[in-house]
């Protein structure tokens, strides 16, 4: 067995950006997805070599990758240490353990409760050192009690237990693990039905390892894989706080304030032609076909309007509403898009964050992490400002924050994607760059809207489980005395009420009145009394 070396790896949060764009008009990001945040869920749950396995020589670590769509991790052997890179492939795992520019092909395969590891032409017999089943830990595997953590203190909320606060600076801090997230599961482990000690024992480890943590918000299923790290002489996570030990919401956050980003995206492919296999295709490496595609960049701006329609210190509900612009001379913009965002007084998504937990946050300078306060001069202003980037081989994940109001100055990203087949000038096919997509947005501006329903109160009628539904039609200018109306509706569902205001669901159905089938369309949306958009009215 050959000797290893690692390398200590940084607190990675990969995380879907606010926007996508194809072919130059903005996409939301739930279309772009083939399967729901719970399906996609469920296949990472499925993921069998995630997790630590040791023998007396040889201890791995994996963690599932999904934007580099492998198996990624880190092994320790004889003093040394090193990165490990594998795919799944018949129900092994195969791939190369790293040593400086060596690599060792290397299979692992589960041979009931053991893993065989094959490597060099020696073969070695592994354990899996797993988090604890919900009954306890695993059969003949003993947790030593924690050395180290990520920094997390969860609260239960009915069966599931939810992100109460975060370590100031701890790893979860560091990567921006969404307050108020439900955690669902520890290594690729489902973790309901667990208790919090049974939580603490599987998030802590030995200081500088890995874990991939799942976390699921009301848009989307999180990844997070964290470094484990020393969290002071008790190495426990903060205590859940109570609801009166965080203090009052900032004067500014009061209904009916508006803010507004810009943001931008642009795509760069990184090869001009690529190979796409088709069967009529005219282009062959001797077993498949493939058409040959030209490569062609794309890119688009847009607005984004965020109306506070209620705030309470247990419940902020924000109206998003998206606006693309619709011709090249970016002068008419049309609206894109309509959801609900909900947070409270411990943040609210990356649009806001508390000043108190900003100015908690120390600089960093580190291997893929970089925190650091700047004056930052945006729109005729300059403020005093925090910055946070996370980056790494492929791109980068950068936040900058108000320290005085908390709220998000700016954004961007950028990141590659994978390699794709490209025709060469002999003949032959190579592996392409993947398409560079980089996005950008900034604060516009923020503003109180003067609205007279602003003091009213939520009538006694709007209970979760009520509906309103509204019939009529819909006229197209274009075709007007030449087609008939169209038939319109619009369903809305009260879901829950929250800080004065009120979570619903809003269907849509428009038919054409042709035989084809209805465009139906459902989102969530937020109404109360700071929206420009009013459901009800006070009668009072």
């Amino acid at each position: 067995m050959p000797p290893f070396v690692r390398r200590s790896v940084p607190s990675l949060l990969l995380r879907l950006s606010a926007a996508a764009l194809v072919g130059g008009w903005f996409v939301d990001p739930a279309s772009l997805v083939a399967q729901s945040p719970l399906a996609r869920l469920k296949q990472r749950l499925q993921r069998p070599f995630v997790g630590q396995f040791t023998s007396a020589e040889l201890q791995l670590e994996l963690v599932w990758n999904d934007a580099q769509n492998r198996y990624e991790g880190t092994w320790r052997a004889d003093g040394e240490q090193g990165r490990i890179e594998a795919r799944e492939r018949d129900g092994q795992l195969v791939g190369d353990l790293l040593r400086g520019a060596q690599r060792h092909a290397f299979g692992l395969r589960a041979q009931g409760e053991r893993f065989l590891l094959d490597c060099d032409g020696d073969q070695l017999e592994l354990q899996r050192a797993s988090p604890p089943a919900p009954g306890g830990p695993a059969a003949g595997v003993a947790l030593p009690a924690a050395a180290a953590g990520v920094g997390i203190a969860f609260a239960p909320r009915g069966a599931e237990l939810v992100v109460a606060q975060l370590l100031a600076d701890g790893p979860a801090a560091r990567a921006k693990v969404p307050l108020g997230a439900v955690l669902r599961a520890i290594d690729a482990r489902a973790v309901r039905g667990w208790s919090q000690e049974q939580v603490r024992q599987a998030l802590g480890g030995a200081a500088g390892s890995l874990v991939t943590v799942t976390f699921e918000t009301d848009r989307e299923v999180l990844d997070v894989v964290l470094q484990r790290a020393p969290l002071g002489a008790a190495n426990d996570p903060p205590a859940a706080p109570s609801g009166e030990a965080i203090g009052d919401l900032p004067a500014w956050l009061q209904p009916g304030v508006r803010v507004t980003y810009f943001s931008g995206t642009a795509q760069f492919p990184g090869v001009r032609q690529a190979l796409t296999e088709d069967d009529q295709g005219n282009w062959t490496d001797g077993t498949r076909r493939f058409r040959v595609d030209d490569l062609q960049g794309g890119g688009g701006a847009g607005f984004t309007q965020y109306d506070f329609v209620a705030v309470a210190p247990e419940a902020l509900l924000v109206a998003s509403t998206s606006f693309v612009y619709a011709d090249a001379q970016l002068a008419t913009v049309m609206r894109a898009s309509t959801t609900a965002l909900v947070g409270d007084r411990t943040g609210l998504g990356d649009l806001w964050v508390p000043p108190a937990r900003l100015a908690a946050m120390r600089d960093e300078e580190s291997p893929g992490h970089r925190v650091r306060r700047l004056r930052y001069p945006l729109g005729g202003q300059t403020y005093d400002a925090l910055t946070t980037q996370i980056h790494n081989a492929s791109g980068y994940t950068r936040y900058t924050y108000d320290l005085a109001t908390g709220l998000l100055l700016a954004h961007s990203h950028s990141s590659v994607g994978k390699a794709m087949p490209t025709p060469n000038a002999n003949g032959t096919a190579s592996a392409g760059q993947g398409v560079t997509t980089i996005v950008h947005g900034h604060l516009r501006a923020r503003r109180a809207l003067a609205l007279p329903w602003l003091r009213g109160k939520t009538p006694d009628w709007v209970q979760p489980g009520a509906r309103l539904d509204y019939r009529g039609t819909m006229r197209n200018s274009l075709a007007d005395g030449v087609m008939a109306p169209w038939q319109y509706g619009v369903s809305i569902g009260v879901d829950r009420l929250a800080g004065g205001g009120a979570l619903a669901t809003l269907a849509t159905r428009l038919d054409y009145g042709y035989g084809q089938p209805p465009q139906q369309s459902t989102g969530q949306v937020a109404y109360g009394p700071g929206g420009a958009i009013a459901l009800w009215l006070d009668v009072a």
